[in-house]
């Protein structure tokens, strides 16, 4: 032991029955807390199927929407093939952002 340092006083320190009780309060209000935690990340897991679901078929259409233009592309005034493929970057963007933000 260092020089000066000396011994806490065991009455200081000693876990009194008013502690125990605070602390069994303390433990019992996280644990309650931690349940409630537990139960809402369940739910959010039980929900995950739907944001996949609305996902993907977003995915789908724009995609879809994304060929469609493709192929008018092809058959199109230069005019309208300028404005198409304006739209089709914009749906491409879209699909990649959509793809991105799924995870």
């Amino acid at each position: 032991m260092a020089q000066g340092a000396r011994m806490p006083d065991d009455f200081e320190h000693r876990l009194t029955l008013r502690r125990a009780d605070q602390a069994r309060t303390d433990f019992a209000l996280i644990e309650s807390d931690l349940e409630f935690l537990m139960q809402q990340i369940a739910r959010l897991r039980g929900e995950l199927w739907r944001v996949r679901l609305i996902g993907t078929l977003s995915g789908s259409a724009l995609t879809t929407a994304a060929l469609g233009l493709v192929f008018f592309l092809r058959w199109s005034p230069p005019r309208m093939a300028k404005f198409a493929r304006m739209v089709l970057e914009a749906a491409v963007m879209a699909a990649l952002a959509g793809l991105l933000t799924r995870g």
